[in-house]
């Protein structure tokens, strides 16, 4: 038993290390299609607060020649022109949702 709690615990380690080292923003599928940061599905998860179908905090992708180009934060400030700007110049765009201190990241 405890050979396998070993071997558990060292790919969780390797797969942490790999994702620190080649990937510059993790994100998450909640079960309902959602897709948020990770700090965000750790709100989700420790109870603070609930999936809501709105949330006030959000980044854009934006996605050009199968590259994230670049990346917006998005807030109840937002002008909607703003949005429709950065997304006119990608080949798709798509929205996660991310908690408040992470905005101050982009």
């Amino acid at each position: 038993m405890s050979t396998l709690g070993g071997s558990a615990l060292s790919v969780i380690s390797e797969l942490k290390w790999y994702i620190q080292r080649y990937v510059s923003q993790p994100l998450c599928m909640l079960s309902n299609g959602m897709i948020c940061t990770p700090s965000y599905a750790g709100i989700i998860y420790g109870r603070e607060e609930s999936v809501h179908d709105s949330w006030e905090w959000e980044i854009v992708y934006g996605i050009k020649y199968h590259t994230v180009l670049d990346r917006m934060a998005v807030t109840p400030e937002s002008a909607i022109n703003e949005v429709t700007e950065f997304a006119s110049g990608m080949d798709t765009t798509f929205r996660a949702r991310c908690a408040e201190k992470e905005l101050d990241k982009i």
